[in-house]
């Protein structure tokens, strides 16, 4: 029985035209051959297996199919019993692990930024032991960034990028299962100067920056105040040294700042902040963001609407450069000192936490969705 079953495979290999008549009526006689042997009528099909199937058939099968579920399918018995059989030969499995050769680029600093901050690195999932990449955020750029980062990195995975509702919003996540990926990156959480053999380069040490300060960043806004303020914080001292070093390294002057435990939190908090409003604005032209509320483009348009100011005086030449040729902000054209119109039109103060929850839960990704809902809650006036 085994010896015909194997001659159906050997005959269908030997043959390229496999959709062919002359090899479907060869097949169909091989196989009608062996269930006229062995069984008599589809409730005897476990008779099939009555004698094990040697190490060498077994291998052979293998070779040909590469599917221990297609083996248990044609010699009608369980994928279980196979696998258990060819643990017991001592027979090598085809490897599903995807192949990951780390090579120091753009898109890998910044997933290694992301790694330190927000991304999940699980190894366990229940019962079944999963090596998984995940990230879950409600900002869809952060998500798109990550998703195609991640996928430059490994172009043969299959990562996924799945929307779902959640308590009113949306939800992104990013997922992948790799192994080779989550023991590389989880060596960066115990000891983040292995990242310098990956972050060679300038634009490197740049998008190392930007994949830590999408997870753990925020833009501080006071309009009340005229000033704003980049911050950046984590529970891991070591992440937010080495980050300020990275960070140093580029020309930019940060200061850390230290929270200790209260509340519900027992861990300290270590800020990352700019002290001056200039500094957080050289950052944001150096460095960016994916996310609108976080990125240099906010900015631009509370500058534009007329709730922010800045003196081009105190404004480095390079970010003025960058501005005027990305933004098209002419400063020559602005007042050193914020217009009162708006402020004395206002209902009520608005603070940075008001701002940061108009931004997030209305989803505004552009100055004229801004502009819009200004006017609509009275914090602008024509």
């Amino acid at each position: 029985m085994k010896q015909l079953t194997l001659e159906v495979f050997e005959f269908e290999k030997e043959n390229n035209d496999m959709g062919s008549e002359r090899v479907k009526r060869k097949t169909e006689e091989i196989k009608s051959a062996s269930k006229t042997r062995s069984i008599r009528s589809d409730r005897d099909a476990p008779r099939l297996l009555r004698t094990t199937p040697t190490k060498e058939e077994l291998e052979k099968l293998y070779s040909m199919i590469g599917s221990k579920r297609k083996i248990a399918k044609i010699l009608r018995c369980s994928a279980k019993f196979i696998s258990n059989l060819m643990k017991i030969y001592g027979i090598k499995t085809r490897s599903h692990i995807i192949p990951f050769n780390p090579v120091p680029s753009d898109d890998l600093a910044y997933v290694i930024g992301v790694s330190l901050g927000d991304s999940s690195l699980r190894i366990r999932d229940r019962r079944k032991v999963r090596w998984e990449v995940s990230l879950k955020v409600r900002d869809k750029e952060f998500a798109e960034a990550f998703y195609k980062s991640v996928s430059r990195v490994i172009p043969s995975s299959k990562v996924r990028l799945q929307e779902k509702l959640k308590k009113g919003y949306n939800v992104y996540r990013v997922s992948l299962h790799s192994k080779k990926l989550v023991e590389f990156l989880l060596q960066f959480r115990e000891n983040p100067q292995k990242a310098d053999s990956y972050v060679l380069r300038k634009s490197q040490i740049i998008g190392l920056i930007k994949g830590f300060y999408d997870s753990e960043g925020y833009l501080c806004i006071r309009l009340e105040r005229n000033s704003f303020q980049v911050r950046m914080s984590n529970t891991n001292k070591e992440v937010i040294l080495y980050i300020k070093r990275l960070l140093e390294k580029i020309g930019l002057k940060p200061a850390i700042e230290e929270d200790r435990p209260r509340g519900k939190r027992k861990k300290t908090l270590y800020y990352i902040t700019f002290h001056s409003k200039y500094e957080s604005l050289k950052f944001l032209t150096t460095v960016g963001s994916n996310i609108y509320r976080k990125s240099l483009s906010l900015i631009v348009d509370l500058i534009d609407i007329g709730l922010l100011s800045l003196n081009p005086k105190r404004v480095d030449d390079r970010v003025l450069q960058t501005l005027k040729e990305k933004y098209n902000v002419d400063f020559s054209s602005l007042r050193c000192r914020r217009s009162t119109r708006n402020l004395d039109s206002l209902k009520f103060k608005f603070s940075d936490v008001k701002l940061q929850k108009l931004l997030k839960s209305l989803n505004i990704r552009n100055s004229k969705e801004l502009r819009s809902y200004m006017k609509k809650f009275g914090y602008i006036v024509d």
